[in-house]
């Protein structure tokens, strides 16, 4: 969302500046091309009757909702603006297994992107080992796991004590962001987690990390 400074940002239109009791339209960063007409006006706030009288407001409606509403975030809930500029949170519809198959593939694509070249330093989350640039490692959610950890707790069985069952206070460091999602929906519940230094992640999601850490090695 726009960052507003009450008596000091101005609206994006008339260009005077926002009152502390002003009501506002601002949205979040959502335009990225800046040849767009309408790249000035993303992440900008607006008087509220600046706003409905603006003669370009449809147009930036509708190029909001068709920018955001393929955005689903990771709790399952999309951004849909009405045509006074409130944006409403909306929750999708989808079974589990939509929504398992959506995360995964999220996940896969954060982390493949994320780890797209090499990191050249880093420190292992889980043996706290100093890793340069020629040992493999996946990073995401704030942690790195080097290859030796990852094969280690892959080994290890259920029933060893390096795993334990997934709780609301054990978020997966990738797959539910730390526990930054707190609808329990999200909590990977029914899971096993292994315990790294003030990380936990998910037997899936070290899972993702050997398959992406296999295909770097490929190509």
């Amino acid at each position: 969302m726009a960052l507003i400074v009450r008596g000091k940002s101005k609206c994006a239109i008339c260009e005077r500046v926002i009152g502390e009791r002003d009501e506002v339209v601002a949205t979040s960063h959502f335009i990225s091309e800046q040849s767009d007409p309408l790249w000035r006006y993303s992440d900008a706030p607006f008087h509220f009757d600046c706003f409905q009288k603006w003669d370009t407001r449809e147009q930036f409606v509708a190029k909001f909702n068709d920018l955001m509403s393929t955005s689903i975030w990771g709790s399952g809930k999309r951004h849909h603006m009405r045509a006074d500029g409130f944006i409403e949170v909306l929750r999708i519809e989808e079974t589990p297994e939509e929504r398992h198959a959506r995360v995964r593939s999220f996940i896969i694509e954060s982390l493949r992107e994320r780890n797209a070249r090499p990191l050249k330093e880093g420190t292992c989350s889980f043996c706290a080992h100093q890793l340069s640039e020629s040992e493999a490692m996946i990073t995401g959610g704030g942690m790195t796991i080097c290859s030796q950890c990852r094969e280690e707790r892959l080994r290890q069985s259920r029933d060893s004590a390096a795993w334990k069952p997934a709780e609301a206070n054990s978020p997966c460091a990738i797959c539910c962001m730390g526990g930054k999602y707190p609808d329990v929906e999200h909590t990977p519940l029914g899971r096993y987690v292994t315990a790294g230094h003030g990380f936990y992640l998910c037997e899936e999601c070290l899972d993702i990390c050997a398959q992406l850490e296999k295909e770097r090695r490929v190509t």
